[in-house]
C-alpha cells in the first residue's frame, strides 16, 4: 500500500526594482533582453530554462548552488534540467511518500520527489533570482518527517525561516546573484540593501531573520494561530509587529502565520493517513494478540497512543 502526501512551501518577494537601466547595467556577454518574458527567450520552456541556467552560473554564488543541485539530482537518478519546469508561481514542490505494507502497517518507508516551477509570466531579470531561490530549497533543505513525534509546530516554523535551505538562506542567496549578476542596479534599487554591509562587503543573516518575523497587523491574528496548538507570542521572541517585508504567495500572508498554516493543512494529511494505517493496526492486533499478547499489545498502543493525541483534534 503507498500513500501520499505532498509538501510545498511558496515563497515569493519582489526586491529589486528597475530603474533607467542600460545595457551596461548587467554582465551578460551577449546581452538578452532581461525585461522581457523568460518564456519568450527560446520557443520551448526547456530551450529557456537552458539559458536561465547558463546565466546563472556567470555568479559565482549561481555556479554553486547550481552544482549542489545538480550533485542531489545526480544521487536521485535525474538531471536537474529535467526536474525544472514552467508554472503558474515558483515553487519547489516536494512529494514525501510513505510505503507500508497492510500486513505490516507499523513499519514504514519514506522518499521524497521534488521538481521546481517557476512562474511564466516573470521577467527574466526576476525568474533568474526565483530560480536562485528555488535551487538554493531544493539543494540545501533537509528533508523533515511528519509522522513522527518530533514534528512540531514551534520547530517546523523556526526551520522552515532559519533552517539550513530555508528562506532566510534563499533570500540571501536571491541577494548575492543579484548583486553578482547585476551590480549597477544592486546599487542603484535594491531593498536587499537593507540587510547589505557595504563596508564589510556582505548579507546580514540576523537582519534578515528579523524581517522574516515581522507580521505586522496580522499579529493578533497570530497570536490566536498559536493557541490553538497550545503556545504563545512568547515562543517566538523575535516576532514583531512592524510591517511585513516577507509575504508568502501561497497563503498572501507573513510567513510566519503562513507557515503555520501549511503545518495545519499538513498535519490533517497526516492524521488522515495514519488513522488508516491504525485501522490496519487494530486488525493485525487482533488476530495476533493472542500469540503474543505483550509484545503485540505494547507496540500496538504505543502508535494509537501518538496517532491519537496527535489528531483527535486535527480533523
Amino acid at each position: 500500500m503507498e500513500t501520499f502526501l505532498k509538501l510545498s512551501i511558496t515563497f515569493t518577494f519582489a526586491f529589486y526594482s528597475l530603474i533607467a537601466e542600460s545595457r551596461d547595467d548587467y554582465l551578460f556577454e551577449n546581452p538578452i533582453d532581461y525585461k522581457e518574458k523568460w518564456t519568450r527567450l527560446y520557443p520551448t520552456e526547456k530551450e529557456a530554462i537552458k539559458k536561465l541556467l547558463s546565466v546563472l552560473k556567470k555568479s559565482s554564488t549561481g555556479k554553486r548552488i547550481i552544482s549542489l543541485a545538480q550533485r542531489k539530482a545526480a544521487k536521485n537518478g535525474k538531471r536537474l534540467i529535467d526536474l525544472i519546469e514552467g508554472g503558474r508561481v515558483s515553487l519547489t514542490d516536494t512529494t514525501l511518500v510513505r510505503k507500508f505494507s497492510p500486513s505490516s502497517p507499523e513499519k514504514i518507508y519514506l522518499s521524497t520527489r521534488s521538481r521546481i516551477y517557476l512562474d511564466r509570466n516573470l521577467k527574466v531579470l526576476d525568474i533568474l533570482l526565483d530560480l536562485s531561490h528555488e535551487l538554493t530549497h531544493y539543494a540545501l533543505r533537509d528533508q523533515f518527517n511528519p509522522y513522527k513525534k518530533t514534528f512540531q509546530l514551534k520547530k517546523f516554523v523556526k526551520e522552515m525561516i532559519e533552517g539550513r535551505g530555508g528562506e532566510v538562506e534563499a533570500y540571501l542567496i536571491e541577494c548575492r546573484v543579484y548583486k553578482e549578476l547585476f551590480p549597477k542596479l544592486f546599487d542603484r534599487s535594491s531593498s536587499c540593501s537593507q540587510v547589505y554591509n557595504n563596508e564589510l562587503d556582505y548579507f546580514s543573516r540576523k537582519k534578515s531573520i528579523v524581517k522574516f518575523y515581522q507580521v505586522g497587523r496580522y499579529i493578533d491574528e497570530f497570536r490566536n494561530a498559536l493557541n490553538s496548538f497550545e503556545l504563545g507570542v512568547r515562543d517566538f521572541p523575535q516576532i514583531s509587529s512592524k510591517p511585513s517585508f516577507f509575504i508568502s504567495s501561497s497563503y498572501g500572508l507573513p510567513y510566519p502565520l503562513a507557515a503555520i498554516k501549511e503545518y495545519s493543512s499538513i498535519i490533517k494529511r497526516v492524521c488522515r493517513n495514519d488513522l488508516k494505517r491504525l485501522h490496519l493496526l487494530e486488525k493485525k492486533f487482533r488476530t495476533k494478540v493472542m500469540i503474543n499478547k505483550f509484545n503485540e499489545n505494547k507496540k500496538y498502543l504505543s502508535i494509537r497512543k501518538l496517532i491519537r493525541s496527535r489528531c483527535q483534534k486535527k480533523l
